[in-house]
């Protein structure tokens, strides 16, 4: 009966080099492996090292690979100018969203309400003509106003005493009435042409939507 061959052993020198050899393949690749970190020092110097020291904490460093190459950034703290930068950026973001939003939604009200330009010029006409009426109910006010004064006035040339006491106050009444129905004919009149500019706009917005939307 034959004998099962035995296993093959090492010595012990044997044995010793071979871990040797194992441990420094690990050693190499694990050097291959580590990056390193690059930094700029508040002085401007540029400096490179395994680890990031305490005083370069806060700095912006690139992580690179042992060939250079960068695998990584690590974002520095934010200086009090950058963090207000972002925030006003963010803000102009949000004013921007909500501006996109409210034309949006205007857009779909013009769509809505209105079948064609002819619709809508119509409705211009309308609006138009109301705040004209308004303003001219107010210029004829003030007109009847004016008169009214001016023959106080020529009444009041000619009085003495009591009477002329009496005109003088009724001009004054008659002048602050004056002042408040001019204050009122100025705002009608602003709000006629903000009208008028409102209705060119929309006519302008319409038409581009009707443009752009098929039909």
């Amino acid at each position: 009966m034959m004998k099962s061959p035995r296993a093959a052993t090492l010595s012990r020198p044997m044995l010793a080099s071979a871990c040797a050899g194992v441990l420094a393949l690990l050693g190499s690749a694990v050097a291959q492996a580590a990056n390193i970190h690059c930094w700029t020092t508040r002085e401007g110097v540029w400096q490179c090292a395994d680890r990031l020291p305490p005083e370069a904490a806060q700095e912006r460093a690139d992580v690179r690979n042992r060939r250079g190459v960068v695998v990584d950034v690590r974002e520095g703290a934010k200086t009090p100018e950058q963090i207000e930068q972002e925030s006003r950026k963010a803000t102009q973001r949000e004013i921007e969203r909500r501006q996109r939003q409210e034309q949006a939604a205007y857009d779909r009200m013009l769509l809505a309400t209105y079948v064609d330009e002819g619709d809508l010029e119509r409705a211009r006409e309308r609006n138009l003509a109301a705040a004209d009426g308004a303003v001219a109910l107010l210029e004829r006010n003030l007109a009847t106003l004016q008169t009214q004064r001016e023959a106080l006035q020529v009444r009041h040339a000619d009085s003495r005493g009591a009477t002329a006491e009496g005109l003088e106050r009724d001009i004054t009444a008659l002048e602050r009435q004056i002042a408040t129905t001019e204050r009122q004919l100025g705002a009608r009149r602003d709000e006629r042409d903000a009208l008028a500019r409102r209705f060119e706009a929309d006519l302008a917005r319409f038409r581009t939507l009707r443009t752009a939307t098929p039909r």
